[in-house]
């Protein structure tokens, strides 16, 4: 699951064989399903039965491959990658390319989920562009770029600050 996107079809029909063992269904025998399987799905410490939807799990684990390449480009995974789908930029900026394997696919849809929750650290402030990179809160735990003219967006944060 961390290395290929398993089929939505696939996916819910794994849920379903688990719901069916949850419920004690056998055969074509009908149970009664007192929840929903979103609500069975929900964690034990919010009360839930902690069932993993498996598309969703799928989803996570591909991110976690697609961090893994960002964060350690020396692996032989991520330069083999880094040669052949994205040799002049990284991960987060690759397209799909002409003729991808169905392993840089499957990356690219971890990689898109990567991209919702990703944030910026500002660190030493010379790689972030101010109005085309999320890096500023915009109050809901989620970050965003600064809203500034089209003229400006390639300014480096670096560029905002007075040399005293």
């Amino acid at each position: 699951m961390s290395c290929f996107a398993i089929p939505d079809q696939i996916c819910q029909r794994l849920n379903s064989v688990a719901a069916r063992f949850f419920w004690g269904q056998k055969n074509e025998e009908r149970r009664i399903h007192w929840k929903s399987w979103r609500k069975l799905c929900i964690p034990k410490k919010d009360r839930g039965m902690g069932f993993r939807d498996l598309s969703l799990f799928n989803q996570a684990m591909l991110a976690k491959q697609a961090c893994r390449i960002l964060q350690n480009g020396t692996t032989l995974l991520a330069r083999s990658l880094k040669a052949r789908y994205f040799p002049r930029s990284d991960i987060l900026l690759a397209s799909k390319a002409h003729n991808p394997s169905f392993v840089w696919k499957s990356l690219l849809v971890g990689r898109d989920l990567l991209l919702e929750g990703l944030a910026w650290r500002v660190g030493d402030r010379t790689r972030i562009r101010i109005g085309r990179d999320a890096w500023l809160p915009d109050g809901r735990e989620n970050f965003r770029p600064a809203r500034v003219n089209e003229q400006w967006a390639d300014l480096k944060v670096v560029d905002l600050l007075l040399d005293n």
